[in-house]
């Protein structure tokens, strides 16, 4: 009998750690669903006297303004980098090394990701009092509903451009 009166106890200290489970659960369970086969180039957004373009699904980089003398040549040089969604990792690549990979310049992948710069809320969340106007500024992987953050080594989430998707023979380096 001890047992039925420490019910009502029991339960009412159990509903909030499911309560915390169920919500843990329903932040993770979007990004595990996140599987992309195709790396892409990104670089860091300081090349302001730059075009960034993709012909013959190769990268092309014009001077914008060819006649003058950039203020940024100076600073800045351009950075690119690969994404490897494997490993979930990045590394720095030359512009002749970006130059020598196959690109697509579509948006989404040929497996149908999206690479976005979101501030990681829906709008609503779970408990709208919680989550409303929340932000976890960054850049997702994300095909339909399920999205993943993912940790890129640029100078941080406004210094990012996505350049193309790397296709073909490419696609994984090492």
């Amino acid at each position: 009998m001890s047992r039925t009166k420490h019910l009502p106890f029991i339960l009412a200290a159990l509903i909030p750690v499911l309560v915390i489970v169920g919500v843990l659960v329903a932040i993770k369970l979007p990004s595990v669903k996140v599987k992309p086969q195709y790396n892409f180039l990104y670089k860091d957004d300081q090349s302001y006297d730059y075009l960034i373009d993709i012909k013959d699904n190769r990268l092309q980089v014009e001077r914008r303004y060819p006649d003058e003398v950039g203020f940024y040549d100076s600073l800045k040089e351009m950075k690119f980098f690969v994404y490897d969604v494997e490993t979930d990792r990045s590394k720095r690549v030359t512009l002749e090394e970006a130059k020598k990979i196959e690109l697509s310049n579509q948006p989404v992948s040929p497996d149908g990701y999206q690479v976005v710069k979101d501030n990681g809320g829906d709008g609503i969340g779970f408990f709208p009092i919680l989550f409303m106007g929340g932000s976890d500024y960054g850049v997702y992987i994300k095909q339909g509903k399920n999205k993943k953050k993912i940790e890129l080594l640029q100078d941080g989430y406004y210094q990012f451009e996505f350049v193309g998707w790397i296709i073909g023979e490419s696609s994984r380096l090492n």
